[in-house]
């Protein structure tokens, strides 16, 4: 019996650290209030998109750098903008309509293993608001299976990835957007 007691007391005491691991592992990123994102963050914002709202902040911590992440909606657009601290622009990401993507990227789905697809969002995704850093994020669903794939402007794939349950969830959310 005691033998039992102590196996029963490891696994409480792994299955409390792999909860404590993961819930970290989570905690990186977090909401925050709009109060709690620098001034230098929300300048930039208001500056670039003057009539917009600014309805969701996030706080990331990732290796030590901190970033924030703010949706912006303006009128019907709606773009997830992560920027530093101090500001700066770092990433774009803006959900668009198929008919928004250029031909070439169009062509390059039509003619690649996803061509059977169906694009449920699709994200135009600008680095450091450089224009020739343009890329082209589609969330695909191919029967039971969903995948992210990302071209560049010139309609090469530039990453690909099966979606996992969890990411799905996250897809689904986003889609509802």
């Amino acid at each position: 019996m005691r033998h039992v007691r102590h196996g029963i007391l490891a696994f409480i005491a792994t299955a409390a650290l792999a909860l404590g691991v993961s819930a970290t592992a989570r905690a990186d990123e977090e909401e925050v209030k709009e109060s709690d994102v620098p001034k230098a963050v929300i300048g930039t914002l208001k500056k670039k998109y003057p009539t917009a709202s600014l309805r969701e902040f996030s706080r990331d911590s990732e290796a030590g750098k901190v970033t924030y992440e703010v949706e912006v909606e303006d009128g019907k657009r709606r773009i997830d903008v992560e920027l530093s601290p101090e500001g700066k622009i770092l990433i774009e990401e803006e959900k668009v309509s198929l008919d928004a993507v250029p031909e070439r990227v169009k062509k390059a789905l039509a003619a690649s293993k996803y061509a059977k697809a169906t694009a449920k969002k699709v994200e135009k995704v600008t680095t450091e608001e450089k224009a020739d850093t343009e890329s082209y994020e589609f969330h695909l669903v191919d029967g039971e299976k969903r995948f992210e794939v990302v071209f560049d402007r010139d309609g090469k794939i530039v990453k690909e990835e099966e979606k996992k349950a969890k990411d799905e969830e996250e897809d689904e959310e986003d889609e509802r957007d």
